[in-house]
């Protein structure tokens, strides 16, 4: 961002003139030609910079937003230029000192979504190097030809700058003025009067009245605008830029005067693992931010100020400010005679034991729901040897209660299995879900009976002994829907639609959030709410973020509007007039608020409702039919759970009743949440406190004349599954709603995302996971029945034509064997998990392939009835199954099978079948960023869900630099990535690092090719594939 220039200032005109006393002086120590050694080359000093801009924005916020997609994209050199009298913020991709390499890089931008790229070119201004600077240049110059005239000439000309401040002034007026008009809304420069436009049609030496300097122009002996210039107020030092940069290593120059600049950081421990929730701060200013998950941070600070950095248990480091691209700190333990008290714990007793006090530390953030940063914690407990029934716990919910359930299962696992007698009714609860969430069904079970017998919820205990076939019947009473992803989910999360009008929704999502801070709870940005255009169809398209007087830099989420669309409720966390509210526990909690409109655009009179309080969460507002009815979800004294349904009426003057739960048809001991009423009244709420198909299961319920709920019923697949699906609406007169969910996604509630919903054309029937059953088969017995005619004589010689059952079933010794390949490439596959099973789905035989490629199953089934052989090789192969008939002639079969690629991936190329974006690094840089760390999060959760996958980390770098150094610094951004999951859980043994150097480029940027910056970064990379 911006970087500061610190102007020298000079108190007297006696000062100045002493400074050129000096030089003329020293110019007699000389020779009359060797003064010319003083020049500074002028063509050097108005070398101007190009800028290629893809964006022009009224308010800094947009403009952050602009920068960041174009991070995401590769382009980590974005900046916002300088605002001008106009108000507006340029955004510059890169900057040049070649009017080729902009052109070059502008062309290149107008092949792909940014048409309007164009350039800018500016001068900078830099320090002068002092006296000594330049007589020291001057003894080391060969060419001893210029006149030292050029100094008396300077010297009128300083003298002369007085008298023409005034004029000076109106000529750079009058040069802003025709910038500004001649750009238009695009003006926000202040860097110089001497700014061009450079365009497809526009000639860069004709754009103002400035001269553009002639490279054959003979050079003067030192440019006016490199020494002092006299002012009103003060006397400025301005200085042309004298280096021209050669590589694009140069190309991060922040012009931006202002503000300061973004610098990006990392700290680790003295053991090399990241500290998040570590303070950095910017000593004097209001500048501050928390280490995230992997101990990654960014800030805004300028040249010269100083960053403090600190954390509990570790010495504070102060570094000051210069020219650094990055910093990577290691903050130290504090020793024990030195340690001070910190104030956070200064009542307590002093921690011998760091590992106590990192225990102490989780507890706490776990109490303060910052479960992202409470994960690292722990697990670090854990791999230090010190694990316990806590942290086992503590994890195992930390992961639960951010919707990470493939991860849930592995702590939940390993809590129940080393502590079985001690675990309390609700973890066995949360268990059940977390393994039903991954398929489990049959573990599912055993822990909800274990569950059932620990408590006395008659709901959950009552349903499951009237109902032990339970998923079959969700299934066969599922809701007649097709369901589609939309167009409007981001890589973060999306979720909580609401019809905004005829032909709008509103929702909320992480996509560009206001503020720059990360929630502690998920790692992910807050949320906003955002607003789609809706066809007649239900597509959703152009997603914007609503007016900034709704959105602030903490969340908004969950809104609902009326008809008329002058009134909306939304959710926010307790936050009013720039202020945060707290509870007794220092708790921010959410409220419902709500806001006004003329026309269903601007927004204004936001207040929050009166049954709000600190002390609880009230969120998810939902509208009755007649809109006197506000339904929403709270956590209120009087809750069955942890959330329940409830509601007030809203009379006529605008006040509001007492709240009023909706009682034990909808609200369990657990989690009810984001009621919605439909237009024939119906209530949709999502629950995870029944028993249903996963984690949170949309319901809905009729409602009595007086709104009451009569019995809740599961709507079953397509809209629930596995995982959590929630947020449901839908609109019989459009006929089509919408619902969120994370059952595509692997990140817990990172993976949210916005579906479309309509009404199917025909039944489709599903299998007991909830998944298209698409054969639309389903078996019914073990067994063939036959019918037989059986004629018996009587001795009243009456003849008798009845049916008798008879059981056709027989066993025998059967062997089934064969060879299994890559369908592609006809390439041996070992390690392939190979299952034989009957039609219950019972597995009689499972194995997998040897070297050779080969199975086999040898023993004794009931030959009269059909099987399923089936193949899985994750993840880089699709599932194979084959039905499996036993021959009556041969109890010999061979079965070769041959599977095909998954998703027209290589199977071995895991960034192509996760779709995980590079993992780019900053140049000579190692460290893992906070976005390379979003995508190591998949690759991360597939190695937790495949413990049989093994990986291969091949880092590269570009082609600057020499090739010994180039290999050393692959060599460690592979350790790196391999550190980040050996940290998280995986082990060491199961990842192969490989450091490349610059021998396995992506494009054509080797040495001595003169490429942009963004072309090189893509060469600094690591990939990923399975062994």
């Amino acid at each position: 961002m911006n970087r500061l220039i610190k102007h020298k200032k000079i108190k007297s005109i006696r000062n100045l003139m002493f400074i050129f006393f000096v030089i003329l002086n020293m110019s007699s120590l000389y020779s009359v030609n060797s003064i010319s050694l003083i020049e500074i080359n002028e063509q050097n000093l108005s070398r101007p910079y190009y800028h290629v801009i893809t964006g022009s924005f009224k308010k800094r916020s947009l403009a952050y937003d602009h920068i960041s997609d174009l991070k995401k994209s590769g382009f980590k050199k974005a900046k916002i230029l300088p605002v001008s009298k106009n108000g507006y913020y340029r955004v510059s991709v890169d900057s040049y000192s070649k009017i080729i390499l902009a052109n070059k890089l502008r062309d290149n931008l107008k092949k792909g979504k940014y048409k309007d790229a164009w350039i800018l070119k500016a001068k900078f201004n830099q320090k002068s190097p002092s006296v000594g600077t330049i007589v020291n240049k001057a003894k080391r110059k060969t060419n001893l030809n210029k006149s030292s005239d050029g100094v008396d000439e300077v010297i009128k000309r300083v003298m002369a700058k007085r008298q023409d401040i005034a004029g000076q002034n109106k000529i750079k007026k009058k040069a802003d003025e025709r910038e500004n008009k001649r750009i238009d809304s695009k003006s926000d420069s202040k860097i110089s009067p001497e700014v061009i436009i450079i365009g497809d049609q526009i000639d860069s030496s004709s754009e103002n009245n400035l001269p553009i300097e002639d490279n054959n122009s003979k050079p003067k002996v030192i440019n006016e605008n490199s020494v002092v210039i006299i002012n009103e107020s003060e006397i400025k030092q301005q200085v042309n830029n004298t280096k021209e940069f050669e590589s694009s290593d140069d190309l991060n120059q922040d012009s931006n005067q202002q503000r300061g600049r973004i610098i990006s950081g990392n700290l680790k421990n003295d053991q090399g693992r990241p500290i998040p929730g570590a303070e950095v701060i910017v000593l004097g200013t209001s500048e501050s931010i928390i280490t995230d998950f992997d101990g990654n941070f960014k800030i805004r600070v300028s040249n010269g100020q100083k960053v403090e950095i600190s954390s509990i248990g570790f010495s504070k480091q102060t570094i000051e400010i210069n020219d650094q691209e990055g910093l990577d700190v290691i903050l130290n333990l504090k020793s024990q005679d030195s340690e001070e008290q910190d104030s956070a714990i200064s009542s307590k007793k002093r921690r011998k034991d760091n590992l106590d006090k990192n225990i102490f530390i989780a507890r706490k953030q776990y109490n303060k729901y910052d479960y992202d940063i409470v994960q690292q914690k722990y697990l670090d407990i854990i791999n230090s040897g010190k694990e316990t029934k806590e942290s086992l716990e503590y994890l195992a919910n930390s992961f639960f209660n951010n919707s990470e359930y493939d991860r849930a299962v592995i702590w939940f696992n390993r809590l129940i299995s080393k502590y079985p007698k001690e675990i309390s009714a609700e973890n066995y609860y949360r268990a059940s879900l977390s393994f039903k969430s991954q398929g489990s069904y049959e573990i599912s079970d055993d822990l909800l009976r274990k569950y059932i017998s620990l408590t006395d919820n008659l709901v959950i205990k009552n349903y499951y002994e009237n109902n032990p076939d339970y998923l079959q019947k969700i299934s066969q009473n599922a809701e007649n829907y097709s369901i589609i992803k939309t167009q409007i989910n981001s890589d973060g999360s999306d979720f909580g639609p609401s019809f905004y009008g005829d032909d709008k929704i509103i929702f909320s999502s992480t996509a560009s959030s206001t503020g720059d801070d990360l929630y502690e709870w998920s790692g992910e940005r807050f949320l906003d709410l955002f607003i789609a255009d809706m066809d007649s169809e239900g597509n959703l398209i152009n997603p914007e973020p609503l007016s900034d007087n709704i959105n602030t830099e903490y969340h908004e989420s969950s809104a609902i509007l009326t008809k008329d669309k002058k009134i909306m409720y939304f959710t926010r966390n307790n936050y009013y007039s720039g202020k945060l509210g707290f509870d007794k526990k220092k708790q921010v909690n959410l409220k419902i608020y709500r806001a006004e409109s003329d026309d269903g655009e601007v927004w204004n009179n936001i207040e929050e409702l009166p049954f709000n309080s600190d002390e609880y969460s009230v969120a998810h507002p939902a509208i009755s039919v007649n809109e006197k009815r506000l339904y929403f979800s709270s956590d209120m004294p009087g809750s069955f759970g942890y959330s329940d349904i409830w509601y007030v009426d809203i009379f006529e003057d605008g006040t509001y009743s007492e709240p009023i739960n909706l009682g034990p048809q909808v609200n369990t001991e657990f989690r009810e949440s984001f009621p919605f009423i439909s237009e024939e009244g119906v209530l949709y709420f999502s629950s995870d406190g029944r028993i249903g198909l996963g984690g949170f299961d949309v319901y809905l319920s009729n409602l009595d004349s007086r709104g009451m709920p009569k019995t809740s019923k599961n709507l079953g697949p397509p809209i629930n599954s596995r995982l959590d699906d929630f947020g449901f609406i839908f609109s019989s007169n459009r006929g089509f709603g919408y619902f969120s969910s994370n059952r595509n996604g692997i990140e817990g509630s990172s993976s949210d995302e916005v579906y479309r919903v309509e009404v199917g054309d025909e039944n489709i029937t599903y299998n007991r996971f909830g998944e298209p059953n698409e054969d639309r088969n389903f078996n019914t017995g073990d067994s063939r029945t036959e019918n037989f005619s059986i004629n018996q004589s009587r001795s009243n010689n009456f003849t008798t034509n009845d049916c008798l059952e008879v059981d056709c079933s027989y066993f025998c010794d059967v062997s089934i064997q064969g060879i299994i390949r890559d369908k592609n490439t006809r390439e041996i596959l070992k390690g392939v998990l190979v299952s034989f099973i009957d039609l219950n789905g019972n597995i009689l035989f499972e194995q997998l392939t040897k070297e050779d490629g080969s199975y086999s199953f040898v023993g004794k089934i009931d030959c009269s009835k059909k099987y399923f052989i089936t193949a899985s090789k994750p993840i880089g192969y699709s599932d194979y199954e084959s039905e499996i008939r036993i021959p009556s002639t041969s109890k010999e079969i061979q079965k070769d099978i041959y599977l095909e690629w998954r998703d027209n991936c290589l199977p071995n190329d895991l960034g192509c079948l996760l779709d995980i974006n590079p993992i780019l690094f900053d140049l000579d840089k190692h460290y893992i960023t906070y976005r390379a760390s979003k995508e190591l999060k998949k690759i991360l959760t597939v190695m937790f869900k495949h413990p049989k996958i093994n990986i291969s980390v091949e880092s590269h770098t570009d082609s600057r630099g020499s090739n010994s150094y180039n290999e050393a610094l692959s060599d460690r951004r592979a350790k790196e990535t391999k550190a980040w999951l050996v940290k998280r859980g995986i082990n060491a043994d199961r990842i192969l690092i490989r450091g490349f150097g610059e021998y396995n480029l992506e494009n054509y940027c080797k040495d001595n090719i003169d490429c942009v910056e963004e072309e090189h970064q893509i060469n600094r990379r690591s990939v990923f594939k399975i062994l």
